[in-house]
C-alpha cells in the first residue's frame, strides 16, 4: 500500500495538478497552510475573509465567473494598480488576465480563510 506523499505523487503525475493542491484534497495539509506558505514564498500578506470589501470591486469591468474560476477577489482599485486576493497567488496567468483586461498592474495578497 502506498504511502500518503507516494500517493500524492501519482496524483500529481497522473493529473498535472500541483502537489500542493492534491496534498490538500487528499487531507494532508490545509488551505490556509498553503495559503500561508504561498503568502511567504511571494512575499505578499494573508489576508482574511474579513478584510474582503463589502460591496465587489470593479464589478462592471470584469466577469463574476472569471474571478470565480481564477479563484481571485478584487481587494481595491486605484488609477495605476489593483490589490487581488488570490486562493492561488503563485496563479500569475490570472492576475497577468486581471492586468491585461483592466490595463494595470495587479498586487497580489493570500486569502487566508
Amino acid at each position: 500500500m502506498p504511502t500518503a506523499p507516494e500517493q500524492a505523487r501519482r496524483l500529481e503525475t497522473e493529473s498535472g495538478e500541483r502537489i500542493d493542491r492534491i496534498a490538500a484534497k487528499l487531507g494532508l495539509v490545509s488551505e490556509r497552510d498553503i495559503a500561508a506558505a504561498d503568502a511567504e514564498l511571494i512575499g505578499s500578506p494573508l489576508v482574511a475573509a474579513a478584510e474582503f470589501p463589502a460591496e465587489p470591486v470593479g464589478p462592471e469591468r470584469i466577469r463574476r465567473m472569471f474571478l470565480k474560476q481564477a479563484r481571485v477577489i478584487l481587494l481595491a482599485e486605484s488609477e495605476a494598480a489593483l490589490v487581488v486576493a488570490m486562493a492561488v497567488p503563485l496563479d500569475d496567468e490570472a492576475a497577468r488576465a486581471l492586468e491585461f483586461a483592466l490595463d494595470k498592474e495587479a498586487g497580489a495578497a493570500s486569502r487566508g480563510s
